[in-house]
């Protein structure tokens, strides 16, 4: 399978300071990071630090994630999800059967040229607490978040939702 700069599909826990992760270009899944395992595998991660700028793929062009994540204090940033290869969701982050938490950081001026700019979220929990999501010349394009539904990408899917505890723009 075709991915990102950081690849991660082991069945265990992975704390990582990150770095910088830029120009990322994949046809598939998570330019920057791609984090996968099998329904089996209960994976998480704990990423800390890091800018991850740059960075492109069909689906998340920051990071692409179907495991739980901590993301502490990472920088998303111009990253793009686009409609190379079929995909355009998930500019900074697309979940997929995850529960993400994002503690300090920021994603700002990500884009998904469908929807998602800031992230996409499908069958998945963002709980976002002092994190920057951007706004006037920063902001995530489409749009900071949107959750994938059962009919249409604008619906709330079952199971998924966007918490953000204090203090994000």
């Amino acid at each position: 399978m075709d991915s990102g700069t950081l690849t991660l599909n082991a069945a265990s826990e992975v704390y990582n300071n990150l770095g910088t992760l830029s120009s990322g270009v994949t046809s598939i899944l998570g330019g920057g990071i791609y984090l996968y395992a099998d329904e089996t595998d209960a994976s998480s991660a704990h990423l800390v630090g890091g800018n991850i700028h740059n960075n492109e793929a069909d689906f998340g062009g920051g990071v692409f994630t179907a495991w739980d994540a901590t993301l502490t204090g990472a920088t998303l940033t111009d990253n793009l999800a686009s409609d190379s290869g079929g995909g355009d969701d998930g500019g900074g982050l697309y979940l997929y059967i995850a529960d993400v938490n994002m503690d300090g950081g920021s994603a700002t001026a990500n884009t998904g040229d469908l929807s998602g700019g800031g992230a996409w979220l499908d069958l998945s929990t963002l709980t976002v607490t002092v994190s920057d999501w951007g706004g006037g010349g920063t902001a995530n394009v489409a749009e900071d978040v949107t959750i994938a539904g059962g009919t249409g990408d604008t619906g709330y899917g079952t199971g998924a939702s966007f918490i953000c505890d204090t203090d994000c723009r």
